[in-house]
Order: structure tokens, then C-alpha cells, then sequence
């Protein structure tokens, strides 16, 4: 088995019947947008058990903050990003992930995502990006052609 669903998210604060850790960590939040879309995501996998008639547990989380059902062999993850939020429900351990697309990303938030082989890669793309983009500024200045800049 494996369902994997995503809506928009909603302006809620109601918290489904996951158990205390569930409310704590919901309650947790205070920021009311981030707590209203963690409320929704929460909602979906709720509505998504209810649906496909699987039972509704209490929800721990691990050290790590992954949440699980305590006495249950199905697995879930959940996401939520801005307006959207998904839920992944399986059989076996499964995981999903929603992000909003931006123009920019705090540098914080690179280096802390990216393996040490996946920055020496982007390290690698990026030096090499540089380089043409030097090699073709020079060729403009030495009358080879014209670049053109948007």
C-alpha cells in the first residue's frame, strides 16, 4: 500500500486526535500561519486514514522530530510549505516533501541541506559558471562579440 496526497492548505486550527505530542507540538508554534498550516497537513493525514478505513493512533515523535504511530505498522510522513501541504501513508517507511519554489534561498539553508559531496559539486558548477562568464566578458572587451545581458 502506498497513498501519497496534497492539497491546499487551509486556515485552521483544529488539531486532529493524534494524541498530547501532536497538540504539544502544534500548540508549539507561535506563529499562527506556520501552526494553521501544520494544523492542515495534520487534517489531511486524518481524513486520509478515516477514508481508507485505517486506524487513527497516537502519534510520537522520534529525537530526530519524526513523527510515528505508536502501535501501528503503517507509516506516514508529512509536509507542508506556504499554501500546500502532502501526506504520504505506506506499508513500509516512506517519506514526502513539499517546498515552496523561491527566487532566493537563505545561505544558512544551503549549507545545512547539502551533503559535503553535493557543495563540492556546486562549488565545481558554480567556479566553472564564473569562468565562462569571464572568458566571454573578455572576448566582449577584446571585440569578439557581444554579450548580451538580460
Amino acid at each position: 500500500m502506498r497513498i501519497i496526497v496534497w492539497s491546499p492548505s487551509k486556515e485552521t486550527n483544529w488539531i486532529p486526535p493524534f494524541g498530547a505530542e501532536v497538540e504539544t507540538h502544534l500548540l508549539g508554534f507561535v506563529n499562527f500561519e506556520r501552526r494553521n498550516m501544520s494544523c492542515s497537513a495534520w487534517q489531511l493525514l486524518y481524513y486520509i486514514l478515516k477514508a481508507q478505513n485505517l486506524r487513527i493512533e497516537e502519534v510520537v515523535f522520534e529525537e530526530n522530530g519524526k513523527p510515528y504511530f505508536r502501535n501501528n505498522e503503517t507509516y506516514f510522513s508529512i509536509s507542508h510549505s506556504r499554501d500546500i501541504c502532502a501526506v504520504s501513508i505506506a506499508d513500509v517507511p516512506t517519506g514526502v516533501d513539499v517546498e515552496q519554489v523561491k527566487k532566493n534561498y537563505h545561505r544558512s539553508l544551503i549549507m545545512r541541506t547539502l551533503s559535503i559531496n553535493e557543495k563540492k559539486y556546486l562549488m565545481g558548477i558554480l567556479l566553472k559558471f564564473g569562468a565562462t562568464k569571464n572568458a566571454l566578458q573578455n572576448l566582449q572587451a577584446m571585440g569578439w562579440g557581444v554579450v548580451r545581458r538580460k
